[in-house]
């Protein structure tokens, strides 16, 4: 037998498992394995139909790179596909780790796994997207639409279907050129897709490498187009039950609005008072009405989440930048704690190298007032 026949039949062997469910509609699978250890798979609820599945084995993240990792991981897929057949979830985010035995190439590693999720997600009724970040693979499940749809998913089309013109229009242009050495920054669909569009409404390079950047950072390198949390952490941070000075700020003026007005899109458009003016501004420029307030989900729409981020950067960003090389300036209108300031220089570097842009000067003596 060859050594990918066996390893391709070791993912046929998934580990017995059982199942618990928790309080906010977050499940969990618990699995013995051989050596007395235990894998534990968490489906976390991160709302409207989105879970990220993490696993562990006696708490350590990485039971993939050990050496049953593919019965491990055929366990995990087993556990993705009996989760699906409960909840039919929209969305599934998970990872795998690629790390080898000395001698065992990573990459074949790599290839297997993503060869074996894309058979379950095609049987699943599920679109598959993968990142490759060097030491682990990030698989994004996202369910196919059937041809019977509810009638909020007929709305939602109808949205996206609003949104046509303006993709069409974000689709001309020159494209910018891209350093050699960056091209992996956009090879991924969605960032394409957002720069594609981006590049409609912001014409300075240096302004849109900026743009570019801060995106980046909020949607954790474009892996998501929500906040990461549950409804407990965001009714605590955002509702007027929790915190009414904060939900106040946001408008956030009723019972549940926290969680209903979470962040959501690459620049995570948060509260209500947001999602309202964002409405208003997208609907006049596309000629339909979009309501973000009666269906806040369809800000993390991939259509959604872009205009709602170009929104809220020209109108809440840009008129009060004059250094957009100073990122330090840029982040104190997005997050005023300046919260991962280290990774939002890094990636500004990135994207004034992938869209071949000479930062200006910094004038580190600009006072800013954050929002």
């Amino acid at each position: 037998m060859r050594a990918n026949e066996f390893i391709t039949e070791a993912f046929d062997q998934p580990y017995p498992m059982k199942w618990e469910k928790g309080e906010f509609a977050d499940y969990d699978a618990l699995a013995t394995l051989p050596d007395g250890k235990h894998l534990h798979i968490m489906f976390n609820n991160e709302g409207d139909g989105e879970f990220f599945v993490e696993f562990y084995r006696n708490n350590s993240q990485e039971v993939t790179g050990e050496g049953d990792a593919q019965r491990v991981f055929s366990t995990v897929l087993n556990a993705i596909q009996t989760f699906i057949k409960m909840e039919h979830p929209w969305r599934l985010m998970f990872s795998a780790s690629k790390a080898v035995e000395p001698g065992q190439n990573s990459e074949s590693r790599a290839k297997l796994y993503d060869r074996l999720v894309q058979r379950y997600a095609n049987a699943w009724g599920y679109d598959m997207y993968h990142e490759d970040h060097g030491d682990q693979v990030t698989y994004e499940l996202t369910q196919l639409k059937q041809n019977a749809e509810v009638d909020e998913d007929i709305s939602r089309r109808g949205f996206l279907g609003g949104l046509a013109g303006a993709a069409a229009l974000g689709a001309t242009g020159a494209q910018a050129k891209m350093h050699p050495d960056s091209q992996s920054i956009t090879k991924n669909p969605k960032v394409e897709f957002l720069l594609k569009w981006a590049r409609h409404y912001i014409k300075d390079p240096q302004e849109l490498a900026a743009f570019m950047a801060q995106c980046a950072h909020e949607s954790d390198n474009f892996n998501t187009v929500e906040e990461y949390g549950t409804t407990e952490r965001f009714m605590h941070k955002y509702d007027i039950q929790f915190n009414p000075a904060k939900a106040k700020a946001l408008g956030n003026d009723k019972p549940g609005d926290g969680a209903k007005y979470h962040g959501r899109g690459y620049l995570q458009l948060t509260g209500k008072y947001n999602y309202s003016a964002a409405s208003k501004a997208i609907s006049k420029a596309i000629g339909k009405t979009v309501d973000f307030v009666a269906h806040p989900e369809w800000v993390a729409s991939p259509e959604g989440a872009v205009l709602t981020s170009i929104w809220y950067w020209k109108n809440f960003v840009k008129p009060k930048i004059k250094n957009f090389s100073n990122t330090k300036q840029v982040t104190t209108h997005i997050n005023p704690g300046l919260r991962g300031e280290k990774n939002r220089e890094k990636q500004a570097k990135d994207w004034q190298t992938a869209l071949n842009v000479k930062p200006h000067k910094q004038d580190h003596g600009i006072k800013v007032a954050s929002r």
